[in-house]
């Protein structure tokens, strides 16, 4: 069983499934792939109200819906990938933000130049108010590149997500070495897709896996993409 906690599969709420065709194309996409389990995570930024979170949770029920009714053994959950800011708290409070299947865990993330310091901040205002944030594809982020930060970060209490697409290699050579490594240091906890689409941001992990057990071998790859996902779907701490 291989889970996906990152993926823009909803119809016509953000930059990822323009419709409901998109969206059936890239279930049967990540059929093939071997995907079991997707968390549904549009985008979700402050300045969004009530209605777009209720029709996020409508459109999920559909879309859970399809994927059971073609394959009865696929599991969908919801939650959104927040962007962070100062409300971010707040609307999390208020349920207009969504954590990852109704936990305490919540994917985040920040602009790709965003300085240390203000990562550590967020982190910091997430866990005080109780939730426990996942920083979303973390290879992107230029000041987030040294291991000593990325341990800061753990330490604090956050966990790491990297992209499929960059350890396939997608986005070259020095991505995937980079992540490796991470791996090897036992600085990253969870691998998705973060797919938008059914074109060139597809829902495509054959590859990936294929290159992590070559490279780190079949429980490493069951840890991240089997493991961690599920404890962290029930609100369970990650053992590492």
């Amino acid at each position: 069983m291989i889970f996906d906690i990152h993926c823009h599969i909803l119809p016509g709420v953000d930059d990822g499934a323009r419709n409901a065709g998109s969206t059936k194309r890239m279930l049967k996409m990540a059929s093939e792939e071997g995907i079991d389990a997707i968390v549904a995570t549009p985008h979700f930024r402050c300045d969004m109200g009530e209605a777009r979170t209720q029709e996020i949770k409508e459109l999920y029920t559909v879309v859970r819906n399809w994927w059971k009714m073609q394959e009865p053994d696929k599991e969908m959950y919801l939650g959104n990938e927040l962007f962070y800011s100062e409300g971010l708290v707040e609307a999390l409070e208020q349920g207009r933000a969504l954590t990852m299947n109704e936990t305490a865990y919540v994917l985040v993330e920040f602009p790709v130049y965003e300085e240390f310091s203000r990562i550590c901040k967020a982190v910091q205002q997430l866990r005080y108010a109780g939730y426990i944030p996942i920083i979303a594809h973390v290879e992107r982020y230029e000041h987030l590149r040294e291991r000593v930060k990325l341990q800061e970060l753990m330490d604090m209490g956050a966990y790491l997500q990297v992209n499929g697409s960059s350890i396939s290699g997608k986005h070259g050579w020095i991505a995937r070495y980079r992540i490796i490594k991470y791996i090897k240091w036992g600085l990253v906890h969870f691998i998705a897709t973060d797919a938008h689409n059914s074109r060139e941001r597809r829902p495509a992990m054959k590859s990936c896996v294929a290159y992590l057990e070559k490279k780190l071998g079949r429980a490493k790859v069951r840890q991240l993409l089997v493991e961690n996902p599920e404890k962290m779907l029930r609100g369970e701490e990650l053992d590492g």
